[in-house]
C-alpha cells in the first residue's frame, strides 16, 4: 500500500521527463527527488502508455497561468508608477524646482 503522499502533476511531469527525454536512470532520479524508484518506475510506465505529452501538458497549462499573471502585474506595476510620477509632477510644480514654499522669494527679497 501507498505511503499517502500526493505529489502534484507537475512534479511527476518533471521526475518522469528526466528519466524518459534524458534516459537517466529511475533509480539515480528517485534518488535525487527523495522518492522510492518504485514509484517513479510506475509513473514512468503510465505516462509512456498515456503518452508522454498528456503528462506534459499540466505543466504547460501552468507556464500559461504565470505568463498572464505577469502580464497583468506588470500592468498594474506600470500604473502605479506613472500615478507615482504624476504625484511628483504635482508637487514640484506646488513648491517650485528647488522644493521652496511659494513664500520663499519674498523673505529672500527681505535680505537683499
Amino acid at each position: 500500500m501507498g505511503s499517502g503522499i500526493k505529489y502534484s502533476p507537475e512534479f511527476r511531469a518533471r521526475a518522469v521527463k528526466q528519466v524518459v527525454e534524458y534516459s537517466r536512470p529511475n533509480r539515480t532520479v528517485a534518488g535525487e527527488l527523495g522518492i522510492k524508484a518504485d514509484t517513479l518506475r510506475t509513473w514512468t510506465s503510465r505516462a509512456k502508455r498515456e503518452g508522454f505529452e498528456m503528462a506534459e501538458a499540466e505543466e504547460t497549462d501552468l507556464e500559461v497561468e504565470v505568463r498572464r499573471l505577469r502580464k497583468e502585474f506588470l500592468k498594474r506595476r506600470r500604473a502605479s508608477s506613472q500615478r507615482s510620477r504624476t504625484q511628483s509632477v504635482v508637487r514640484s510644480d506646488r513648491y517650485g524646482e528647488a522644493g521652496l514654499s511659494d513664500r520663499s522669494h519674498v523673505l529672500l527679497g527681505w535680505c537683499i
